[in-house]
């Protein structure tokens, strides 16, 4: 039964005790107590259905409105970000695993978020089929990071690649991919051993330090246990054959010489090789990052200026507008202002190809 069918009903009733009560005259003692109830019960029935009626015409709304205004702020901030976010995407979309992704991409993994971010990317040639590939990010983190921890992921696998791209489940990494050439092992030692870092931080007691730059005292960690880092529903699909992935990991209050309570900001510079006949590279930012500029300098590409380059930029960001459409000399040095959003699958590519084919 519904509340308008409850306070019709509860009317009549008490319509039909008020006319008992008018029209019958009790002429024994009983009949005297009956009437007395019978005027208690059309009291109560037509006060009740009173209360329904107004509650239902207009008291309801206001006291839902005012529930609403009083209790939605207090339930909103009680709840994460990623909670929140979670729910509009299910209200909207249904529960779906791809939903995290969403989740991930504009919230980042453990709200981890640069709101400075800048980028050099230097290509360097070793010799007519290898060149280094450097480049120095400088983040500066919207909330200071609470964890002491960095960690450095090297694979040769596209699968493992991007499965890292979409669930790594750590506030500080750093993730690098070479082409499946072989050599592995030797470009990961040699990319591992360029490895620089530099960062403001807030030790146990909140004083505020600048550490140098210096290289981390990294340890290897066994890449089966890579997994223990990733969503759950990614582990079960992700295959790690050891060959084709290492793992990295440094304590950052070592470097700094004291305990870390939490990171403000971070300039990591890391070099590797790659294949020149590659024709490419790219830098994707790990988590969410307010990219001010990316810098690029291909200039030393040409070998004892036997090979001449020209090169050209493609980000592959919400704003398209900074691209160099235009091919460049290798010795041009190009400044982008991304000035935009870039999430996880974002990023900066740099292509070059032979200048002769432009004249041919």
């Amino acid at each position: 039964m519904t509340r308008g069918q409850l306070a019709s009903g509860m009317a009549a009733a008490a319509v039909a005790a008020l006319v008992a009560v008018l029209l019958w005259e009790p002429t024994s003692a009983w009949q005297i107590v009956a009437h007395g109830v019978l005027t208690v019960v059309w009291t109560l029935l037509g006060l009740g259905a009173v209360v329904l009626v107004g509650y239902r015409r207009g008291l309801r709304r206001r006291l839902s409105d005012d529930l609403r205004r009083l209790s939605g702020p207090g339930i909103v901030d009680s709840m994460s970000p990623k909670q929140l976010l979670d729910v509009l995407l299910s209200s909207i979309y249904g529960r779906n695993d791809a939903n995290h992704d969403v989740v991930t991409g504009l919230l980042g993994r453990h709200l981890t978020v640069s709101t400075h971010t800048e980028v050099d990317l230097e290509l360097s040639a070793l010799n007519h089929e290898l060149y280094e590939l450097r480049y120095t990010c400088a983040y500066r983190f919207r909330r200071p990071l609470t964890t002491s921890r960095f960690m450095l992921v090297m694979t040769s696998d596209a699968g493992i690649r991007d499965s890292i791209v979409a669930g790594i489940d750590l506030p500080l990494f750093e993730l690098w991919f070479f082409s499946e050439r072989g050599g592995f092992d030797d470009a990961s030692d040699r990319t591992i051993a360029s490895v620089r870092l530099s960062f403001d931080y807030r030790d146990l007691d909140g004083n505020r330090h600048t550490s140098q730059a210096r290289h981390p005292e990294f340890r290897e960690v066994p890449a089966r246990l890579l997994a223990q880092y990733l969503r759950p529903d990614l582990r079960r699909r992700l295959d790690l054959p050891s060959t084709k992935v290492r793992v990295f990991e440094c304590d950052l209050s070592q470097p700094a010489g004291r305990q870390v309570r939490s990171i403000e900001r971070l300039e990591l510079k890391v070099a590797g090789p790659q294949h020149i006949n590659d024709g490419y590279c790219y830098w994707q930012p790990p988590f969410p990052c307010y990219v001010e500029q990316v810098r690029v300098d291909a200039g030393a590409l040409n070998v004892d200026g036997l090979a001449k380059w020209q090169f050209r930029t493609v980000p592959f960001t919400f704003r398209s507008g900074s691209s160099v459409a235009e091919w460049l000399p290798a010795t041009t040095r190009t400044t982008l202002d991304i000035e935009s959003w870039l999430l996880p699958g974002h990023g900066v590519a740099v292509l070059w190809r032979p200048a002769q084919e432009a004249e041919g």
